[in-house]
């Protein structure tokens, strides 16, 4: 097949063209350099030991290029480019970072552009100081309560409002005893704080719990006449017995029976408190120590006469901080016609959780 000579112009000239367009196409990028340094833009906050220095694409310099330059520009974008601090929280002034530009060199190597400058170092500065608060300087600590039950209070309201509001204090132990050491702890998101220009500069502090009431386990050198006179006077009020009467203090003697009480005196005397294993069962249900007194009564019945027992206890002694022996208002009576039941009842059958001394 024979082709026309001004035919065979017209298709050479249109090659030509193709050819002449495709090199322009890659000239246009080939050898092309960017500087890698205009590519990223990053900043440096928080406070001096705190800082932290985020970059990320420039991205008013990739649309400059794109609107100069689309080839060139999407190229670029193509090529996946990244970047990466050597460091980049915990900032202190001074200190120097490195920034690296991370790209895809083959996508970038195919369309003849280059990248300079893809390493640069950073001098941090300007970051403020932090304001450094020690929590427990200005609180108060205060106890609530009976030892070996006694909680911590934590009054913070003498530091900012700051400080009140995000730091919150967690003793070691929920009840704590007389002369117990315990850990205090300042609990805070740490981030929060950092973020508002504070470093707490402590967060643990040792207490040793002291001019708190306690519980009584012996009663050497406590004075107990005020106690006694109301004893005395339950005694007195629960037992008396007039002639005719059938019942002493609530138990039945016989009918008609009584005729009047020849004497009473005291025959026994015990103190309980809970063993140091069994502390965890004292609750408004149960009592942490009782005195017991057991008195013997003679009473002179119309055909003879009757040895009757009676208790009276108390309950929950405990001794003040100012010096005081306490116990609960409401004292306690039983009366019995035999001794022994009586003890097996208040005394003997106490001991798994109780320790029990006599009272001399």
């Amino acid at each position: 097949m024979r082709v026309k000579a001004s035919n065979l112009i017209k298709v050479m000239g249109a090659i030509i063209m193709i050819l002449s367009l495709s090199v322009l196409s890659v000239s246009c990028l080939g050898g092309k350099t960017i500087d890698a340094a205009n590519l990223y833009e990053y900043e440096i906050s928080g406070f001096d030991g705190y800082g932290k220095i985020s970059v990320q694409s420039s991205d008013e310099y990739i649309e400059k290029i794109l609107s100069s330059n689309s080839d060139l520009g999407m190229a670029l974008l193509s090529a996946n480019i990244g970047f990466e601090a050597s460091e980049r929280d915990g900032l202190s002034n001074g200190d120097e970072i490195e920034i690296e530009v991370i790209y895809n060199k083959d996508i970038l190597r195919e369309k003849g552009v280059k990248l300079k400058n893809t390493s640069a170092k950073v001098k941090v500065s300007g970051l403020e100081k932090t304001t450094k608060v020690d929590p427990f300087e200005k609180i108060t600590i205060s106890y609530i309560g009976t030892s070996p039950y006694v909680e911590v209070a934590v009054d913070a309201s003498a530091n900012d409002d700051f400080i009140q509001n995000n730091i919150s204090f967690v003793p070691s132990a929920e009840q704590l005893s007389k002369g117990e050491t315990f850990t205090l702890t300042a609990n805070f998101y740490e981030d929060r704080i950092i973020s508002e220009g504070y470093e707490i500069t402590k967060t643990e502090q040792e207490y040793t719990v002291d001019d708190v009431a306690f519980y009584l386990s012996t009663l050497d050198d406590i004075d107990i006449k005020d106690l006694q006179a109301e004893i005395s006077d339950i005694l007195e009020s629960k037992t008396v017995v007039s002639k005719g009467d059938s019942s002493f203090g609530g138990v039945y003697v016989g009918y008609n029976q009584i005729v009047s009480e020849k004497s009473s005196k005291l025959k026994s005397s015990y103190l309980l408190s809970l063993k140091k294993q069994h502390e965890g069962r004292f609750s408004s249900y149960t009592n942490y120590n009782r005195l017991i007194q057991v008195y013997e009564h003679k009473l002179k019945l119309a055909d003879g006469e009757k040895a009757m027992y009676s208790i009276v206890y108390a309950d929950n002694l405990s001794h003040s901080t100012e010096g005081d022996l306490n116990w609960e208002a409401q004292l306690g009576f039983k009366a019995a016609k035999n001794y022994d039941e009586l003890l097996k009842d208040f005394v003997t059958a106490q001991k798994e959780y109780y320790d029990v001394s006599e009272v001399k």
